[in-house]
């Protein structure tokens, strides 16, 4: 008796602990608590999670193997070994482990949401999308709609009504707390303005912190800024960053009702989404209205759908203003892009300033973007182009390619199409230093449609690399437009897929003018407003300042 007292008592500690982010602590008193009562299923499966979180894989998956063995039906065990497989990006075994379990408990919500997860990162978008659904189905849960609306995306024929539907859906279904007051302390004062950042993507190798690094440098000295940081703190890559703020905090464990109230309490006037319906976003927080003025910038490029957010943050030709109807947000218009991107800070990094089919006597594609944006139409328009061109070969780099099944998957998508594998070369993930590096390599980047590439098109200016890019007729698919505009390289862009491949034979034969390019581009994009941190941190104070005024009164 004496033992089973003081195992709940340790279990109760370990999960005040975990609720409180101590997991070192939490480890120690579950494996004493284990130990005392080795098979009790709540302690095993805290163990493990803990044991996860300190990324002592390892050990997690002798705790869970060990209860597999003699459980080998529970489905809650067998959740947690998925966890490791996709931490291992072992999506294929983990997508085997998940359809079992489906045999015998075809009613799980959370199966059919790791499956999506599982197959968007192979790149079957239809099948993620089917399991969302499913997920959806059994679990009206308003962050499985948020996942649903973000895969819908990568969609090849998805349209903006289908978007404004889905976003009206989540509109909807997100809690609001009715206790939570939307009145705002009457002693706002715009000569001190505080600015509120909800992310979980504020750190060092994310594309929203190489965005908005710089730019905070910047904002810092005439705002007070205040992080809410919804992610794990990890020391080397979040560092730099809390130093830019009067205020770091970490709400990746705080309900929204306590986070609103810390919102309050530091007396934000404006607050600002990093993440829209990406991972780790918090919507939900938005929906509660816990700042008088409320926008959506830089991690997702599309509405939100929230009736909360004021304003979306694009430019004249990312949201020209004749489709304002596509949003749920008003439109706040910078006047030449919608963001800027940081300046890569790397001693070590040389730019190749000749284009390398002058030594290669062969043209290089190239593409370095997530394979989801990589649908069907971009594979058989790239396999077209290349098939066109006997002397070439492409470059495609991705992290789920460090797979090998998914690299295998990948060169018979290129197959049908009567690709051979000789002219493809694909990479799996690299230090972004040597990623950087790599466009060295490339004589002619190729964007993916409708999903344009967002940091790697910002990457390949900034390493000299001319981009050629397909307009699109919604946010997402004219980012390459507005970059290539603010770059003054309007020639490569295309206005449809067949003009996209005969620019594509064009511009691969005259080398002479990808060598004057190559020799300029570099130069032409720092001092452009692509990386012009100053002009967009100015533009931005000026306007966020008039709407203030507004939103104030």
């Amino acid at each position: 008796m004496k033992s089973f007292d003081e195992a709940e008592q340790l279990f109760y500690e370990a999960l005040k602990n975990i609720k409180e982010n101590l997991y070192i602590e939490a480890e120690k008193k579950l494996r004493k608590s284990n130990f005392l009562q080795p098979s009790r299923k709540s302690i095993i499966l805290n163990l493990s999670s803990v044991l996860i979180k300190l990324k002592k894989i390892d050990e997690a998956k002798t705790v869970l193997n060990n209860a597999i063995k003699q459980n080998p039906q529970d489905f809650d065990f067998l959740l947690n070994k998925v966890t490791i497989l996709i931490l291992e990006k072992k999506f294929f075994e983990g997508i085997e482990v998940l359809e079992n379990i489906n045999k015998t408990n075809p009613k799980i919500a959370e199966v059919y949401a790791k499956l999506a997860s599982c197959y968007s990162s192979v790149g079957d978008i239809e099948k993620s999308l089917e399991n969302y659904e499913k997920s959806f189905e059994l679990d009206k849960n308003y962050k499985t709609l948020s996942s649903l609306i973000f895969c819908y995306n990568f969609k090849k024929n998805y349209s903006n009504n289908e978007n404004n539907k889905l976003t009206n859906k989540f509109n909807f279904f997100v809690p609001r707390i009715n206790k939570i007051s939307n009145s705002f302390s009457q002693k706002q004062n715009t000569n001190q303005i505080n600015i509120g950042f909800i992310s979980g993507d504020l750190r060092n190798n994310h594309p929203v912190g190489n965005i908005v690094y710089d730019f905070l440098k910047i904002l810092k000295n005439n705002f007070k800024l205040y992080a809410y940081y919804n992610n794990e703190e990890n020391k080397q890559l979040t560092d730099d960053f809390k130093i830019l703020f009067n205020k770091w905090e970490n709400i990746e464990n705080i309900d929204d009702s306590n986070v609103i109230k810390k919102i309050k309490q530091d007396n934000i006037h404006l607050l600002i989404d990093l993440s829209g319906h990406t991972n780790k976003n918090r919507l939900s927080i938005f929906a509660n209205k816990p700042a008088p003025l409320q926008i959506t910038w830089a991690g997702y490029l599309n509405s939100t759908g929230l009736q909360e957010i004021d304003y979306i943050v694009g430019d004249p030709y990312v949201t020209p203003t004749i489709e304002k109807n596509q949003f749920s947000e008003k439109i706040l218009q910078m006047p030449t892009i919608w963001n800027c991107f940081s300046i890569p800070a790397y001693s070590n990094l040389k730019i190749n300033k000749e284009t390398p089919i002058i030594k290669n006597k062969f043209i290089t594609f190239g593409a370095f973007h997530q394979i989801k944006k990589i649908n069907e139409n971009v594979i058989k328009l790239w396999s077209k182009i290349l098939l066109k061109i006997n002397q070439s070969v492409m470059i495609i780099r991705a992290p789920e390619f460090d797979n090998q099944i998914v690299k295998r998957e990948f060169y018979n998508q290129f197959s049908i199409h009567g690709m051979n594998n000789s002219k493809l070369i694909l990479e799996g993930s690299t230090s972004r230093e040597n990623l950087l590096s790599e466009y060295n390599r490339i004589d002619i980047f190729l964007d993916t449609f409708p999903y344009n590439g967002g940091s790697t098109s910002f990457e390949c200016a900034f390493m000299g690399v001319p981009m050629l890019t397909l307009k699109g007729n919604r946010f997402l698919s004219r980012c390459g437009e507005s970059i290539n505009i603010n770059l003054g390289m309007d020639e490569w862009i295309a206005n449809d897929q067949e003009e996209y491949y005969q620019k594509a034979v064009k511009f691969s034969e005259n080398v002479d003018s990808l060598n004057i390019i190559r020799k300029n581009l570099h130069t032409k994009a720092i001092n452009s407003p692509l990386f012009d941190s100053k002009k967009f941190a100015k533009d931005f104070e000026i306007i966020i300042k008039n709407l203030l005024l507004t939103h104030l009164k």
